[in-house]
């Protein structure tokens, strides 16, 4: 066969584009976070942190948008601009970022587990580390 004929270009056409179709498949079956997510259960976790830190009942979390995160607390909608770096939310709140995050421990297209962690530092006082473990289920439509 000399290459560079038809029958070869036809070939190498056809394997690139089921090369694209699997890979499309692949991409969709792929968990996202960007989507609705509902409030499950609360655990403590392993060496966890020992602080009198408040943690407030989010029973719903939007991230359909790429950085704006709505969430529901006390029956009210609030929202807060986020990032996500290194498998980890943050947010910011008017350009200064909040000391407390969320590690994204699993992600699976019906389920969201995020450890809630602290980084706060004032002085001489500070705390760093684990706090809880956040347990979501994908919102049903």
């Amino acid at each position: 066969m000399i290459l560079g004929s038809s029958a070869e270009k036809g070939g190498t056409a056809r394997n690139v584009a089921e090369a694209k179709k699997s890979s499309n498949v692949i991409k969709l079956q792929q968990p996202t976070l960007h989507k609705i997510w509902a409030f499950k259960e609360i655990k403590p976790v392993k060496n966890g942190v020992s602080t009198m830190f408040n943690v407030p009942k989010i029973t719903m979390m939007d991230f359909r948008e790429r950085d704006s995160l709505k969430y529901e607390i006390n029956d009210s909608i609030q929202a807060i601009h986020y990032e996500v770096e290194n498998n980890r939310i943050k947010f910011r709140q008017e350009g200064i970022l909040i000391p407390v995050s969320y590690r994204i421990e699993k992600l699976t297209k019906k389920t969201l587990e995020l450890i809630l962690v602290i980084d706060y530092a004032k002085g001489d006082d500070k705390k760093q580390g684990d706090l809880v473990k956040l347990i979501f289920n994908q919102m049903e439509k």
